[in-house]
Parts: structure tokens; C-alpha cells; sequence
């Protein structure tokens, strides 16, 4: 089950979002997405025909500015994809049918060289192994298993003259990964290099921590969406609400008032249309940001479950990052929509010449407004008292509209005796 886990994994992170094939010369972008190069070229001249000076990446929609070059053929590649896509090609293929690709003797394969890219049979496979030109080549028997514990393997160093030498080392200071010859010149950073396990130990704390963090965001931030959500529909609701109180007095009316009537709707609806651009726009960044988060967690899940040592090494730093900024980047804003009502002035109604009522724009919450008596506690039938309220928002802050309304029901207390 995990080798068929590790296999849907492989074909997962190895296929191109933008035309789902098999990534070709992969890309990484500073969100952490990889892109087949031709297909990031493509959105450049899109976005460069469109006079756009950047483009939005496809899985979670974050801003890319389009190189000068017009071309992303200098963007790194996301470490062991190219690995990745080696042992996914073999692993797809029906090794029961793959024959000995070197004598043309028919002979079943029973190993794959990366380098060479050739199927060996056994004879073939010793031979190849003990020539001085390919005993270094990367050499697998075809076995689910064996294949599988490529991933885990040291990789070599690809600096010239460094051949055969594993990258044991990682240097924090250079972020770089390095084997024993490259020590050498690191020595004024020999402080910084550990071994490889060590640091992909540490890596993994860090990156444990980051995801944790950044997990408790996206949870914290998904009930936000729906308050925001519900708030919204709440104003939506006094809007409808005044919309028809609108028509109804209107229509009571005589004709001159109809233009009173056009007038307040047109106000309505331009409060509307702004609450409704005001809400797109807050409730688009808090789900962007919670896209664009999620993207770098499922990204630094995936590398903690494959647990391979120098991809924890390579890519924590850039995960930890990624997670720093959208976490310090978040923007906390809250969705303030003002509350809007229709007064109906009854006296005016009977002018004529006048306006029956008036839109009332105001921040103030009835249900969070507060009242209290000024004087003695208790109060005497026919004697005045004063009695003190508190216009607040929705978000308990004390507000004020000249015409705000807030309707109190006042009640006696009775006392009830006791048995």
C-alpha cells in the first residue's frame, strides 16, 4: 500500500497543471507550483500580447512577474522532480514485456540504467557494471521496491571532477547541498555544514512547525469567510427589506412622487452595488490567501510523507518562506457594511411638493445597542424618567447617526410572591 501511495504521489507531483501531461523541462515558481517551460512561455506572450507585466499562477492564482526575457527558461527546477519522472517512466512501464535493449537477443530485462536509458538482461547488466565508463551510472532492478529506495539514495555531485562523490553534507550558509570534495571549500563556513541527516532532522522540525502554524490560519480563516459571508447576507436582507418599504410607501403616493421613488432606488442600489464590490473584494483576498497558503502546506505534507532526506533539505527552506510571507502578509481588514433603512417622515408625506421619506445610511446594530435608566433603579408610574441608550456597530463600538431609530419595549416588573 505505501509503494502504491508513493507511485499516485510520484504522478500527482510530476504532471504539468496547465496541460496535464508529464512535466517537460520543469519549472519552479516562487509559489512553489511547477510548470512545463513552454507552458509558462506561453502565458508570458499571452500576458505580453495583453500589455500585462505579469501572470497568475494556475494552481492557487498568485502574481508572477514576467521575466524581461519573456521567457521563464532561468526559474530553478523543483529538486528530485527529474528523478521523480525517471522512476514514474519505469514504474509505467509492463516490465514482464520489456526485453534486453543491448544484445538483441530476446533476452527478459531485469534492470534499467537512468543514464544510458536502456533495459538490460542479466549477462548484459554485469557487463555494464563492471565497464569504467558505466559502472557509476544509475543502475535499478526492476522491482517495486528497489525502485522505490531510489528515492532515498544519496544523489551524486553534478560539479566536474566531483564524480562518484554522494552529497553527505549541506552547508545552512550557502543553502547548499554538498559532498566531501566540496567541503573543502566551504571551510570558512565549516560551522554551518552538517550532515545531511542532521540537517533534514532539523528541517523537519521546521518545517513541522510552519505547517502547524500555517494550518491553524487556514482553519482560523475559514470560519471568517463564513461570518463574513453571513454578515453580508444579513445586509442584503435590510436592503431587500428597505427596497420594499420603498415601493410600498411610494406607491401610495401620488404620481409627482414618482420621481422621489426613482431617486431612493437608485441610491439602494448604488449602497448595493458597493457593499457587493466591497464584499467580492474583501471576501476574494481572504479566500486568495487562504488559497495561496494552502498550496505550500500540502506541498510541505507531501515532502514530510515522502520523508526523503535531501528534498526536506532543499525544499524547507523555500516552504518556510513561502508560509512567512503570506502569514506576515495577511491582511486582517474587517467587513464594515454600513446598515441602510427607509424613513418614513408621515408629515411630510402630506406635503406634496416634498419627499415622503429618505434613505438612512448608518453603521449603527439595533441588536447590539444597550439601555440604561439615570436615577433610582426603580421607576414610579407618572414620573418622568430618563433613560440612557447607547447607539453601537456590529462590532459593539459606539457609534452615532443623527437618525438612527432604535425601538425599546418598556415593560413593568412584577414581583412574584413566594409560597
Amino acid at each position: 500500500m505505501a509503494s502504491q501511495w508513493c507511485l499516485e504521489d510520484l504522478g500527482v507531483t510530476t504532471k504539468c497543471p496547465i496541460c496535464s501531461e508529464t512535466l517537460k523541462n520543469p519549472k519552479t515558481l516562487p509559489c512553489l507550483h511547477s510548470f512545463c517551460l513552454t507552458c509558462l512561455d506561453d502565458l508570458a506572450s499571452n500576458g505580453r500580447r495583453l500589455h500585462q507585466h505579469e501572470i497568475s499562477c494556475v494552481s492557487c492564482e498568485t502574481s508572477i512577474p514576467i521575466p524581461e526575457e519573456n521567457t521563464f527558461r532561468y526559474f530553478p527546477t523543483s529538486f528530485h522532480l527529474d528523478r521523480f519522472k525517471d522512476i514514474l517512466t519505469v514504474f509505467n512501464e509492463d516490465q514482464a514485456a520489456k526485453m534486453c535493449m543491448n544484445c538483441n537477443e530476446g533476452k527478459r530485462a531485469i534492470s534499467y540504467c537512468f543514464v544510458c536509458e536502456y533495459y538490460f538482461c542479466s549477462s548484459c547488466e554485469r557487463a555494464h557494471r563492471r565497464l569504467r565508463v558505466t559502472r557509476d551510472h544509475r543502475n535499478v532492478v526492476l522491482e517495486k521496491k528497489l525502485l522505490l529506495q531510489l528515492l532515498k539514495e544519496p544523489v551524486m555531485c553534478e560539479k566536474e571532477g566531483h564524480d562518484g562523490e554522494d552529497l553527505l553534507y549541506y552547508c545552512d550558509d550557502c543553502n547548499e547541498c554538498i559532498c566531501h570534495i566540496c567541503r573543502d571549500g566551504h571551510w570558512r563556513h565549516d560551522v554551518h555544514v552538517v550532515d545531511i541527516k542532521q540537517a533534514a532532522r532539523e528541517g523537519k522540525k521546521k518545517l513541522d512547525e510552519i505547517l502547524k502554524k500555517a494550518e491553524k490560519e487556514i482553519s482560523a480563516s475559514e470560519p471568517e469567510i463564513q461570518k463574513r459571508e453571513d454578515l453580508f447576507e444579513r445586509r442584503k436582507k435590510k436592503l431587500r427589506a428597505a427596497r420594499e418599504n420603498v415601493k410600498s410607501t411610494v406607491k401610495e403616493l401620488i404620481k409627482t412622487l414618482r420621481q422621489h421613488e426613482a431617486a431612493v432606488l437608485t441610491e439602494i442600489n448604488d449602497i448595493a452595488r458597493h457593499q457587493q464590490e466591497r464584499h467580492a473584494n474583501n471576501q476574494r483576498k481572504l479566500e486568495l490567501f487562504v488559497t495561496q497558503l494552502t498550496s505550500p502546506v500540502e506541498h510541505g505534507k507531501c515532502v514530510l510523507k515522502r520523508n526523503i532526506d535531501l528534498e526536506i533539505v532543499k525544499e524547507q527552506k523555500a516552504i518556510i518562506d513561502r508560509c512567512k510571507d503570506l502569514l506576515s502578509s495577511k491582511e486582517t481588514e474587517a467587513l464594515d457594511l454600513p446598515f441602510a433603512n427607509y424613513v418614513v417622515d408621515e408629515e411630510i408625506c402630506h406635503g406634496v411638493h416634498c419627499d415622503p421619506g429618505q434613505l438612512i445610511v448608518s453603521n449603527t446594530d439595533p441588536s447590539r445597542c444597550t439601555a440604561r435608566i439615570i436615577g433610582p433603579a426603580e421607576s414610579i408610574v407618572g414620573r418622568e424618567t430618563k433613560i440612557l441608550v447607547r447607539t453601537k456597530d456590529s462590532s459593539s463600538k459606539q457609534c452615532y447617526h443623527k437618525y438612527d431609530q432604535v425601538r425599546m419595549k418598556i415593560q413593568s416588573m412584577r414581583k412574584c410572591s413566594r409560597r
